[in-house]
Parts: structure tokens; sequence; C-alpha cells
């Protein structure tokens, strides 16, 4: 026996070997800041891939950057609102991450804001006579908050700041129960 298993010298069979690792959830995307001054080109990014087994699970994208009148809301009209693009959640095994949900002309701003990292699957049940169990998998971050800026077009002045709540994070899988043992005789 050894930290690779046990092998069987007359069946050529491995058994008794360690479960195998989890694997890390994505990061959530980083923020963004927009404001009447800072001008075209977000700089919030997409959330982290994370590939396992070959298979590559996308993070969020990043959306759009928006600016609304304040008349679409049922406001003044001389209010102009700066959104900030809201970062993207990081992926998971198994899902990919949700993807910044740009704001719109709808009050309360609902269906908004960063997205939220992706929940990971459970791993595969351990294959062989007294095998570990494997590791959980991690579950996604959320993307970074973002923020919004008032402007008053009247007096050409910021009548106020707001932020978004970050994205929620994805949740972890639990890991899988080691197989059980078995007696080899030979005679």
């Amino acid at each position: 026996p050894n930290s690779f298993g046990y092998f069987d010298i007359l069946t050529g069979d491995v058994i008794a070997t360690p479960g195998k690792a989890g694997t890390n959830g994505g990061k959530g995307g980083d923020g963004d800041y927009f404001t009447h001054t800072t001008g075209e080109g977000s700089t919030a990014t997409a959330g982290e891939d994370v590939t396992y087994n070959g298979v590559t699970y996308h993070g969020g994208a990043v959306g759009d950057r928006a600016v609304i009148r304040g008349n679409q809301l049922g406001i003044s009209a001389n209010l102009t609102i700066y959104f900030s693009a809201p970062a993207g959640g990081g992926a998971a095994v198994g899902n990919d991450g949700q993807a910044g949900r740009t704001y719109r002309a709808v009050v309360g701003f609902k269906d908004c804001g960063p997205g939220d990292g992706a929940d990971a699957i459970a791993p595969p049940a351990p294959v062989g006579y007294g095998t570990g169990g494997n590791g959980g998998h991690g579950g996604g971050g959320g993307g970074a908050g973002s923020n919004w800026e008032y402007w008053n077009t009247e007096y050409s002045s910021i009548i106020g700041n707001e932020s978004h709540a970050s994205g929620k994070g994805g949740a972890g899988s639990a890991g899988t129960a080691g197989n059980y043992g078995c007696a080899i005789i030979y005679w």
C-alpha cells in the first residue's frame, strides 16, 4: 500500500486509492465605476471560468453601462442616472455563472445588478474497494457591486450616489463518502 493505492499483482487491479480533491469555484467579476465624467469603456470583468474533467463552465458576462433619463422613471427630466456595468458571477463545476444584469428603466431597478455565482454539483462517487471519498467543489463568487450616480443636468451637479449590493456567492457541494474496504487472501 502507498499514497497511490494498492496494486494487486495477480489481477492488476488498483484499489484503496485516495479520493480526488474538489475544484475551486470561479471568482466573481470586478466592479465598474461610471459617472458623467468617466467616459466610455467599462472596467467591469466577467466571472472566472472553471474547467473540470475537460469541460469548461463559463463565468457570467459583464452587463452594459446604462444612462437613463429621469422622465423614463416618472421623475424629473432634469435628472440623468449613470449606471455602472454590472460584473458577472463566477462559474462552478456543473454550472455557468450568472451574467451581470444591465440596468433598465424599471421602477425599483428590479432584476438588475451584478451576477450571482454558480452553485456546484456534487462530484461522482468513488470507484473501487477502499477508495477514499471525493472532495466537494466550491461555489462561484458573486460579481462585485456596482454604483450609480444621479446627475442634475439643469444645475450640472451630482445630487447623489448609490451602490448596488454584490452578487450572491454560489453554494459549494458536499463531498462523497469513501468506499468499503476488502480483504485480499492469496493461497
